[in-house]
């Protein structure tokens, strides 16, 4: 025995055309705008210059490297980067640019009528802002 299935109406079939096209035509929208706001993220001032810069993360920590031994290799790496031709300035840093940690302080004062104070602060070796081409900013 053969089961029929009803024929959808031709109304049902038209009206579901007209949402898969009008679906379709707002992903398009949404994903333009979408391509256009990733360009635009690349003409954001972001306070360093990305091209030509190297930033790379190393834990001699781990390799059981401390005291004087590690601030021996650390001046070492610096010294071996900065020695390669055509390398302009090398530095090293607690963090990175856009790495997502930030070393900050809150200062407050005792009289109601001076706001708390917010400080954030990247910790380095002198020539950091060189290095990055970067210069500290006030908020």
């Amino acid at each position: 025995m053969a089961v029929r299935l009803p024929r959808p109406s031709p109304s049902r079939l038209s009206n579901y055309c007209h949402e898969q096209i009008a679906l379709s035509l707002t992903l398009l929208v949404i994903a333009g705008l979408f391509g256009r706001t990733l360009r635009n993220f690349q003409n954001i001032d972001l306070g360093f210059q990305r091209e030509n810069v190297a930033i790379f993360d190393i834990d001699p920590t781990s390799l059981g490297y401390r005291g004087q031994r590690l601030r021996t290799f650390l001046r070492s790496v610096v010294g071996r980067a900065r020695a390669i031709p055509g390398v302009r300035s090398a530095a090293l840093s607690g963090m990175t640019p856009m790495s997502n940690y930030m070393n900050s302080v809150m200062v407050s004062s005792p009289e109601k009528s001076q706001p708390d104070l917010f400080m954030a602060f990247q910790s380095g070796q002198r020539g950091i802002f060189t290095t990055s081409h970067s210069a500290p900013r006030r908020a």
